[in-house]
């Protein structure tokens, strides 16, 4: 267990000196501020957009099932090349989908607190979207759907990690307020 959030802790780690020292462009304080006071906010939009989205790709299984039932009637073998295994990988979607949407979910009452909880939260939903696009791209080769993903990622990762310190634990905890302030 302890290797396993050692590799993870390091994973951080090296992410952070990418996305903080080696990028050259910071986002400016006055902006992080702005985005951290509406950041719980726009973790719940995303959580909404995620269960909307997890609505349509149902409603697309469930059509790509009933194409699959009429072809099987009408053409016992066609299935496999009509559709290939877009069912499954539809399926696999919304799982992610549906943990995304319950991470965005969780995060809303410790990003408001600004608890160091409501930023892993985060940072877990866009590992979980860098494995995702690599598990898709191993199993249905789409570069292109691989390169914006990893960029949409990226993004994203970029910007958590800009505003990690507002999400630290406080050097003393003994009468200090989650934002650090006694």
């Amino acid at each position: 267990m302890s290797t396993k959030s050692n590799l993870l802790s390091q994973l951080e780690d090296n992410l952070g000196r990418l996305f903080i020292k080696t990028i050259p462009y910071q986002i400016p304080d006055n902006y992080r501020a702005l985005i951290v006071k509406y950041l719980p906010y726009l973790a719940v939009a995303g959580g909404i957009v995620s269960v909307f989205g997890l609505l349509a790709l149902y409603r697309e299984t469930m059509l790509i099932n009933t194409a699959q039932q009429v072809s099987d009637l009408l053409y016992p073998y066609a299935y496999r090349q009509m559709f290939g295994d877009v069912a499954l990988a539809t399926w696999v979607a919304m799982a992610v989908m549906f943990v995304q949407a319950i991470i965005s979910f969780m995060a809303f009452s410790p990003l408001k607190k600004r608890q160091p909880l409501g930023w892993k939260l985060l940072y877990w939903s866009g590992l979980l979207s860098v494995a995702y696009s690599l598990i898709n791209l191993i199993w249905r080769f789409d570069v292109s759907a691989y390169i914006g993903s990893l960029i949409a990622a990226d993004v994203g990762l970029y910007v958590i990690f800009q505003l990690r310190d507002y999400y630290r634990e406080p050097a003393s905890s003994a009468g200090a307020t989650p934002s650090g302030k006694k």
